[in-house]
């Protein structure tokens, strides 16, 4: 559905997709859909139900907003320290080309003049055992050429033009220092958990965003409602005046009465075109935070056909799962828990490369020379010149200080972090508690709104009907109209206040990051 929303508008451009979002924010019956561009109204007729939905806000904002891309964009690096860590493990591969012509002053029986062309490559590569590999070709081809007065040497030291190809196989095994590649797999680890911790971040940084464009909708909501209940207010007071009026030409009212109304009536229009201020204004804000085009600016909030939506079934079902359940799921729980084992990870490899570095190293190695690089290399393939190398290397700097330097450091940010767990959790618990405890208080007081908002609106036509035939005043009237009006404004603020705390838990269980996140990838 909601691509084919994108679809209609692809014509008029990305900003005309981004603009029939707005669109629907400024219709509130059918009654103003002929002034609406054609664009619009296919627009509004491909919303569901046809009118803006928290969904609908969310799924745009998701593909649209700048404030989102601005989320996805700090998780662009959560792979850099996994890489930088993992670099040391990469193949590396090396290429060598040199021409050398030497004519330098030589003793007598040297050659006057050297021609020497080498090439080498090499592949080597460090695992995680602590071992390192190297396979290297080497190949020399050389002329040496001697002095006239040497004539016949030649024939008595051979063909003076060789190749000499040669194969090398070394390895190398770490005994001591990052032992059998202990400490780098130590390292890996820690970026590994430093990679999840950045995942469960932007988890978190998404739901608060979302709870942020959640919260700004029902504002919007709110004050439509508000803006409707004034209104019907002054619709009340409109019929009042005709009443009063009415009745003091029949002489059954006095004017203090019709002043009264009157007074009333112009407190009604004022309170009116102030709340019709207020939505123009929170939708404006709605319209700039989600990055619509300015020209969308100008119209009227006040004609959207806005729903909420229904979160409070599933926050319950999340409060009924338990506290540990949701522990286990929180974003920002689980963030801080890849930072400490992040933190435990660092501080053991930095404990691995302390003392000296020992290694056993082993060579194998195979070369012919002959005039021909090929018969050479027939003898290299064919390992008919073997060369064997076995050593031991120890270096160890005598003091230490670097790795005691990075002992020190890991260990305070291991600490560090593991009290930060600790006060997390607890205040995650209480405001976990509190939520749910507030989600069962609020279901009843909405029920009790709900049900007050009857009685008074039963009161006032009550009320209205007994003013017609003069058992009551026009006081009585407006103060039962007023009621009305707080009694459905309470209401409606009531709904507003249930589904920010079923948002609250929602977030904190991190689904709301997995239902915005699903969005991105449609």
């Amino acid at each position: 559905m909601y691509k084919t929303n994108i679809n209609v508008f692809l014509k008029a451009g990305r900003s005309s997709a981004l603009a029939g979002l707005l669109v629907a924010l400024f219709l509130n019956s059918t009654a103003y859909a002929a002034a609406l561009p054609d664009f619009a109204q296919e627009f509004l007729d491909t919303l569901p139900e046809k009118k803006l939905t928290m969904e609908t806000v969310l799924y745009y904002s998701v593909t649209q907003s700048d404030s989102f891309r601005r989320i996805q964009a700090a998780g662009i690096d959560k792979e850099a320290a996994y890489l930088r860590t993992s670099a040391l493990l990469a193949w590396r591969l090396e290429a060598e080309g040199q021409r050398v012509d030497d004519e330098s002053a030589v003793n007598g029986f040297g050659p006057e003049r050297t021609e020497r062309t080498n090439y080498r490559f090499a592949i080597s590569k460090q695992f995680e055992t602590g071992s390192q590999m190297q396979l290297e070709f080497l190949n020399v081809d050389q002329n040496l050429r001697f002095p006239d007065s040497f004539t016949g040497f030649d024939n008595f030291i051979g063909n003076t033009r060789f190749s000499e190809p040669r194969v090398t196989l070394s390895l190398s095994q770490s005994l001591w220092k990052d032992s059998f590649g202990q400490a780098t797999r130590d390292a890996l680890e820690a970026s590994r958990m430093q990679e999840k911790a950045i995942e469960n971040f932007l988890v978190s940084q998404t739901g608060q965003w979302a709870y942020e464009i959640s919260d700004l909708y029902y504002q919007a909501w709110l004050a439509q409602s508000k803006a409707r209940a004034d209104l019907e207010n002054l619709k009340r007071q409109q019929r009042l005046l005709k009443i009063v009026q009415l009745q003091k030409r029949r002489g059954t009212s006095d004017t203090v009465d019709v002043l009264q109304v009157e007074s009333s009536l112009k407190l009604a229009e004022q309170t009116v075109a102030d709340s019709r201020q207020n939505v123009s204004r929170i939708f404006k804000t709605l319209v700039l935070s989600l990055g619509f085009p300015e020209k969308w600016l100008e119209v009227d909030g006040n004609l959207v056909p806005t729903k909420i939506d229904q979160p409070i079934a599933e926050a319950s079902e999340i409060c009924k799962s338990g506290w540990k359940a949701a522990a286990e799921r929180n974003p920002k729980l689980k963030q801080l828990n890849s930072e400490l084992v992040a933190t435990e990870k660092q501080l053991e490899a930095a404990q691995g490369r302390v003392g000296p570095d020992l290694r056993l190293q082993v060579a194998a190695s195979a070369n012919g020379v002959q005039s021909d690089f090929g018969e050479a290399f027939e003898d290299v393939s064919a390992w008919r010149n073997p060369r064997y190398v076995m050593g031991v290397t120890v270096s160890m700097p005598l003091e230490q200080k670097q790795e005691k330097a990075d002992i020190l450091t890991s260990l305070t940010q291991k600490t560090s972090k593991q009290y930060e767990l600790g006060q997390a959790r607890t205040d995650l618990q209480a405001e976990w508690v509190a939520n749910c405890e507030n989600l069962q208080r609020l279901k009843f007081k909405v029920k009790e709104f709900r049900s007050m908002m009857g009685l008074q609106k039963d009161r006032v036509d009550r009320e209205e009907k007994r003013f017609r035939i003069g058992k009551t005043g026009a006081f009585q009237v407006i103060q039962a109209g007023s009621d009305a009006t707080n009694a459905e404004l309470s209401y409606k603020r009531s709904q507003v206040e249930i589904r920010n705390v079923a948002w609250r838990i929602q977030q904190m269980n991190g689904s709301v990051a997995s239902k915005i996140l699903e969005m991105g990838k449609k």
